[in-house]
């Protein structure tokens, strides 16, 4: 195992909702990426974009390797399969990683959910396997979940999946909001990166 590497999933709504903050959003993540470009030790990034419908943008791409985020690839519409995109994307991640050699497996994982609505329109999971898959990934693989939601009861949400409240914050859905939750994760996940807490400072 590589406890240098660092496995990082990205589980980003692109629901209709999200329309107004698509700019910043995008900004957001980009501004994310540059800062963990700057942090000691390596990492591989997985971007997934959800609404209805569900999109693999990077997968375990060396973040030196990741171009920025642009409104051709990130413009809202649609549903939101929130637990489907959960289940997916960690499903994928966990396979993958499986599949390397021991060796070369990334020695932490953090999986970053950011939703600005309620489930509804998933079709393959509901809470209770999803809240499984979450509480087995962080106890028996020591993966480290954050959550982050607007317009909706973010420490409700994220406890019904298995997610700490710790591990969780509400954020407002605005510009100021989004700026300042993106900067709220990227400190966590370079402190994770880094051998410490993954605990949302907020």
């Amino acid at each position: 195992m590589n406890n240098e590497l660092t496995a990082i999933l990205m589980i980003l709504d692109r629901s209709g909702s999200m329309a107004p903050l698509a700019d910043d959003t995008v900004g957001g993540f980009n501004a994310f990426i540059q800062e963990q470009k700057t942090q000691p030790g390596d990492a591989v990034v997985t971007l997934v974009l959800f609404n209805h419908d569900y999109e693999v943008v990077y997968n375990a791409r060396p973040i030196q390797q990741v171009e920025p985020l642009t409104a051709a690839t990130y413009h809202p519409g649609g549903n939101t399969a929130l637990l489907d995109a959960i289940g997916r994307g960690t499903y994928d991640l966990g396979k993958k990683l499986a599949d390397m050699d021991e060796r070369d497996r990334p020695g932490k994982v953090i999986v970053v959910i950011m939703t600005d609505g309620h489930e509804n329109a998933s079709k393959e999971y509901k809470r209770e396997p999803i809240r499984k898959i979450v509480e087995e990934q962080t106890h028996k693989y020591g993966w480290s979940f954050l959550f982050l939601g607007a317009n909706i009861d973010a420490f409700a949400e994220a406890g019904a999946i298995g997610v700490a409240k710790a591990s969780t914050m509400n954020f407002v859905a605005d510009a100021d909001g989004v700026r300042k939750s993106m900067g709220v994760v990227s400190a966590s996940v370079a402190a994770f990166r880094a051998g410490g807490s993954s605990k949302l400072k907020n």
